[in-house]
């Protein structure tokens, strides 16, 4: 993850939402996106590989695996250029975005069809990377 710069938090939550014959075939959708950038390095088709071995020489089920997962990898997480979004409105005495975060990361693990709707777990805008924030911040 580290070599191809694929964001740690949704690879394993990526992890956690595809099957197991998904990953054996390395079927990764672009909307894995965290887990779909590991697929610029080489060594990924080989840790699938192992990954799903251990699973089911483990016999841990797949449905179950899944589930496990999803309880610890969050779906949703604070990121920079979510929390901008919130601060521009709140700056204009708009506090509803303020709100809505706080509601969907009460329970970060949860699908929230409102968060999905404003893509808050997909792949960051381009425009984000320009975001610059301060320790102070």
């Amino acid at each position: 993850m580290e070599t191809t710069e694929a964001d740690f938090t949704q690879t394993f939550r990526d992890l956690s939402e595809l099957s197991l014959d998904d990953l054996k075939e390395a079927k990764i959708p672009e909307s894995a996106w965290g887990l779909h950038q590991c697929l610029k390095s080489k060594q990924i088709k080989e840790f699938l590989k192992l990954y799903v071995e251990k699973i089911e020489n483990d016999k841990i089920d797949d449905e179950n695996r899944m589930m496990s997962m999803q309880k610890t990898n969050p779906r949703y997480i604070l990121r920079n250029w979510i929390a901008q979004k919130a601060i521009e409105m709140a700056e204009e005495d708009d506090f509803s975005e303020v709100q809505f975060l706080q509601e969907i990361l009460r329970n970060p693990f949860r699908t929230n069809p409102a968060a999905e709707e404003k893509g808050y777990a997909g792949k960051p805008p381009g425009w984000s990377k320009r975001i610059a924030v301060s320790c102070s911040s």
